[in-house]
C-alpha cells in the first residue's frame, strides 16, 4: 500500500509543474545483504526511490 501511494505521489508531481521533490529514502536491505535479510520498510523505500529517479 505504501509503495502504491508513493508512486501516485511521484506521478502527480511529474504531471504538475514541480522542479524538485525532497525525499529521504533508504537503500535496499535485501540487496545490501545479498538477499540474506529482508526489511520490508527499507526495501519499500528503495523501490520508491528507484521509481522516482
Amino acid at each position: 500500500q505504501e509503495i502504491l501511494e508513493e508512486k501516485l505521489m511521484i506521478d502527480a508531481a511529474k504531471a504538475g509543474d514541480l522542479s524538485r521533490i525532497i525525499w529521504l529514502g533508504l537503500r535496499s536491505f535485501s540487496k545490501r545483504s545479498g538477499g540474506k535479510y529482508h526489511v520490508v520498510h527499507f526495501d519499500g523505500k528503495a523501490v520508491f526511490t528507484e521509481y522516482a529517479r
